[in-house]
């Protein structure tokens, strides 16, 4: 193929479409389809605790992700040359998989190129083995008696009340130009989009904020559950955020900004609740 191509920065430029373009939609695919997986499963009144929980791993991973970097990227941790491995090697390896790790170290240099392959395959293979762990739907869960399966399935009817019934006119077109025309969708959409913007400062995040953001992250879910309201539980973490950003512009003391972080990382609690 190389060869037959004239121009490399045409085959290069494609590939980094076609990287950027792949990395887009798994990122854009996979949290959605896990809260779908989980309104399957539990009521109304259940599903915003269990959705902060997926919500509050990424809060989490932020805590200690960094954490662990920078321990290994110090000269403390004297990760740095060991087994002729850079310290920067060290946190991408420690960070991807124990598997890679085993590898890079037994293997060293030989294996060198292909260890980037190996990452792939060990998420490849979770990804095979999620298809066969995971059950789909109340009515086919492999792991259930026909006893829960009617219980689940009885929950699920009783919380939704009078079930949806489909048309000869409806149709997949239909569904997705009336959510297209619908205003609140667009809303939420730019609200995701704004949100991106900030997650490009939380590397620089120390570890404190984060935990008390999954914190506050799962009993403001779990609040929210039990009442049955959600507006005031989503609107009130951002007045957290607000005044964070208020403190740390208005102040130069460092315990008054360390306080800010505090509430601007507890802005981010209440994302787990705007897709239920």
């Amino acid at each position: 193929i190389l060869n037959r191509i004239t121009r490399p920065s045409l085959y290069i430029g494609t590939c980094v479409i076609v990287w950027g373009l792949t990395s887009t939609l798994i990122g854009a695919a996979f949290y959605p389809g896990a809260i779908y997986l989980l309104s399957r499963w539990y009521t109304r009144y259940e599903l915003a605790f269990r959705s902060a929980i997926l919500y509050g791993g990424l809060l989490i991973s932020n805590a200690f992700g960094s954490l662990i970097a920078a321990g290994i990227l110090s000269g403390i941790s004297g990760m740095d040359g060991r087994l002729g491995i850079r310290a920067w090697r060290w946190s991408v390896l420690l960070h991807s998989s124990v598997c890679a790790l085993i590898i890079r170290v037994v293997f060293n240099r030989v294996l060198r190129v292909i260890l980037h392959r190996v990452q792939g395959a060990v998420t490849m293979l979770l990804g095979f083995w999620t298809i066969y762990l995971l059950s789909d739907y109340p009515n086919n869960g492999r792991r259930l008696s026909p006893a829960e399966r009617r219980l689940a399935q009885v929950r699920l009817s009783q919380d939704a009340g009078e079930a949806d019934e489909d048309t000869t006119h409806d149709s997949a077109w239909g569904g997705f130009v009336s959510a297209i025309k619908d205003p609140k969708v667009c809303i939420i959409s730019v609200m995701n989009c704004s949100q991106l913007l900030g997650l490009s400062f939380t590397n620089f995040f120390p570890t404190p904020p984060w935990i008390f953001a999954t914190i506050v992250c799962c009993l403001n879910a779990w609040h929210a559950d039990r009442t049955g309201e959600r507006f005031f539980h989503i609107a009130g973490s951002w007045w957290c955020a607000i005044l964070g950003y208020i403190i740390g512009l208005n102040t130069i003391s460092i315990g008054g900004r360390y306080v800010a972080l505090f509430l601007m990382a507890a802005g981010e609690s209440s994302f787990a609740l705007t897709a239920v």
